[in-house]
């Protein structure tokens, strides 16, 4: 039976072990490791879906020896170190060690380093700061393994420090409390972030929204959000009235992050407030305007929905459904064949009618008809409707 170690070396992709053999080369030491994300996955029993990489080695150094070795080099973030190598297909960061010189709650001024222990002591939360080689030995200079075995969320060393360096470390807090599903909080970061929320003012609404996203489809969302209304964290990004119970019931049936969100704001006018500030995309603007809608609400019959579905798409009625949930209406509507409204526009015209905005007029009175006749009228009847209404 292979050993831990063992099981972990062979997760590593080739790619990820080439990689880290090239930059090796030529020294006495591993000048190169899998950081963060990657390590964290792999002791929670998560296949990694990143290999990030961190190195001694300065960005110039990287660059060199990944493009004599035939890779494509992209600096996707020089000023922090990070250049991206592209290995037989395969994108992998590689992020030189740093510490934090200067930091204003946002950004960072960072300098070059090789102690692989001061790296990790800068980084947000003990589970992210550990490192691995490739032969799946793991280096842990801040307790990271034992918290993760605990199943407690901790911030490497003081909490106030790492919060400060960037406000958006507290909404990053419950993210990782909700993916480790062990319902423990602990009580130092609690008040630390209890303390510090208002720096959430600092942050974009669009890093705001990166995060929310994950902790409203993530789990363990009552606890989480009881927490970060409890800390003052939801008032802090604009959501002073959370509905917590609405958006646990969206969360439980699969809803989109904005249509938990929209079960968590209260009133309809934040709902737009927030989407604007935190820059939500058109796609998930269309999803709230639907929801907000009054008819989008508790006292439709499932007809009422099939009708919505012919209005707007059975996509945007499966969001609403989530808010509303009804015993089999969800299958009922994902199974449901959507009929086509049989009268086009030509058939108007063919009745005599001039073409203009009374084509239209007809055809969408035509349509309300057939759809309060639950989509029996056939297209004859409709012919014949279109001729006085």
């Amino acid at each position: 039976m292979r050993s831990a170690t063992e099981e972990r070396a062979a997760m590593v992709p080739r790619q990820v072990h080439r990689l880290a053999h090239i930059l090796s080369e030529g020294s006495d030491v591993t000048t190169t490791r899998i950081a963060g994300g990657a390590v964290r996955d792999m002791l929670l029993g998560v296949e990694p879906k990143d290999w990030d990489m961190a190195s001694t080695l300065l960005p110039a150094a990287v660059m060199d020896k990944a493009m004599s070795a035939g890779y494509t080099v992209i600096p996707t973030g020089l000023q922090h170190g990070t250049v991206t190598v592209v290995v037989e297909g395969m994108p992998l960061e590689v992020t030189t060690l740093r510490a934090d010189v200067e930091t204003d709650g946002r950004h960072a001024d960072v300098e070059f380093i090789t102690d692989w222990k001061e790296d990790a002591k800068r980084r947000d939360l003990t589970m992210n700061a550990l490192f691995m080689d490739v032969d799946g030995i793991i280096f842990d200079y801040v307790g990271g393994v034992d918290d993760l075995k605990a199943g407690v969320v901790k911030f490497v060393g003081d909490p106030a420090e790492r919060i400060q360096e960037d406000y958006l470390r507290i909404l990053r807090y419950f993210r990782f409390v909700g993916r480790t599903g062990s319902r423990k909080f602990d009580k130092q970061a609690l008040s630390a972030i209890r303390r510090l929320n208002t720096g959430l003012a600092r942050i974009s609404g669009e890093r705001i929204w990166m995060e929310m996203s994950k902790i409203l489809t993530g789990d363990m969302v009552h606890e989480v959000l009881k927490h970060m209304s409890d800390t003052g964290v939801l008032a802090a990004i604009g959501i002073a009235t959370p509905e917590l119970a609405v958006a646990v019931v969206a969360n439980v049936m699969g809803g989109k992050p904005e249509t938990v969100l929209c079960g968590l704001i209260s009133h309809r006018g934040d709902t737009y407030a927030i989407a604007d500030a935190w820059k939500l995309s058109r796609d998930e603007r269309k999803v709230i305007e639907f929801l907000v809608t009054p008819k989008a609400a508790y006292s439709l019959s499932l007809m009422d929905w099939k009708k919505l579905v012919v209005e707007h798409s059975k996509e945007l009625v499966m969001e609403g459904l989530c808010l509303v949930p009804k015993v089999g209406w969800s299958t009922a509507i994902e199974q449901w064949d959507v009929p086509t409204f049989p009268l086009r526009g030509a058939d108007i015209l063919a009745s005599g009618v001039e073409a203009g905005p009374e084509v239209g007029r007809r055809l969408n009175a035509c349509k309300l008809k057939w759809m309060d006749s639950e989509f029996t009228l056939t297209k004859d009847d409709l012919c014949k409707m279109a001729e006085t209404v």
